[in-house]
């Protein structure tokens, strides 16, 4: 399908506060402008931080994985689910075993949790405050392993720190410094999530455009966090949603208005056609 509309044909988007808010929720409105867009055939990526299985419950309940042209990118880039054939391809960097146990001991000595996906449960050294915002994002158990750090035995796609958002501004400069080969990246104001370099929303579009078979130039992306950002800046027309951090809205093309409006759904259809749905 082709959008006669303008000459945008695909749109990407981040999930949590750029498409749902509070308890998983998305606006009617948005969601069902959503549904046509799919039954018009455009593509729809969503590129969020989550793993996998805790994005598929939720978009199924929206009915978008109905759709061939609805795909997935998950873990900031590092796997890419295809609608068509239903395959997830995994980036093969990962952070090894002896550099996560690096990050966990310069974390200890600033009094922040790490975090880590095992299986389908978040992992962590200690409770703290901003567990369960954790948990309530990303839906999984939460194991609190005392001696997570010397029982490490496999690398990860992903770490997280997480802390209030002023120990977390400290330690970042830190964390560049020591492990240049990492990168590091708030997704929410309690987390930074820690990756290995080169993975991140931008370059896995430029993967996706190949895919998809559209060019950068034709995406509409949709952010609000800090990881977002590479996304916003490769594609050719980008929005911030108005509950997005400043910087955010300055790297976006417009700010439009917060999640909980209809604000995404009405930008889809000023630039597609979806009539006859």
């Amino acid at each position: 399908m082709r959008n006669k509309k303008s000459f945008y044909q695909a749109v990407v988007t981040d999930f949590d506060w750029s498409l749902i808010y509070e308890q998983q929720k998305i606006n009617p409105k948005t969601k069902d402008i959503v549904l046509k867009f799919l039954k018009k055939g455009f593509p729809f990526i969503i590129v969020t931080g989550r793993p996998l299985f805790t994005l598929l419950p939720v978009v199924k309940t929206f009915g978008f994985c109905d759709y061939s042209s609805f795909h997935m990118c998950t873990y900031n880039g590092a796997a890419f689910t295809d609608g068509r054939t239903k395959e997830t391809i995994y980036d093969e960097r990962r952070i090894e075993i002896n550099e996560l146990k690096q990050i966990g001991e310069v974390l200890d000595s600033y009094h922040i949790n790490f975090l880590l996906y095992y299986g389908e449960s978040i992992h962590m050294n200690k409770i703290f405050p901003y567990k369960m915002r954790k948990q309530s994002i990303d839906s999984l158990p939460l194991v609190i392993n005392p001696h997570l750090l010397e029982n490490l035995q496999q690398p990860a796609i992903k770490a997280i720190a997480a802390s209030d958002e002023e120990r977390l501004k400290e330690i970042l400069p830190v964390l560049k410094q020591k492990f240049p080969q990492l990168d590091f990246f708030f997704s929410q104001k309690y987390y930074i999530e820690i990756v290995r370099k080169g993975i991140n929303k931008g370059e896995a579009l430029s993967l996706i455009s190949q895919k998809i078979s559209v060019p950068l130039s034709q995406f509409v992306a949709f952010g609000d966090s800090d990881n977002d950002l590479p996304m916003l800046k490769v594609c050719g027309l980008s929005f911030a949603l108005g509950n997005a951090k400043e910087e955010v809205k300055k790297v976006a093309t417009k700010t439009i208005g917060d999640v909980y409006s209809s604000a995404f759904g009405d930008t889809l259809e000023t630039l597609f056609d979806l009539s006859d749905i």
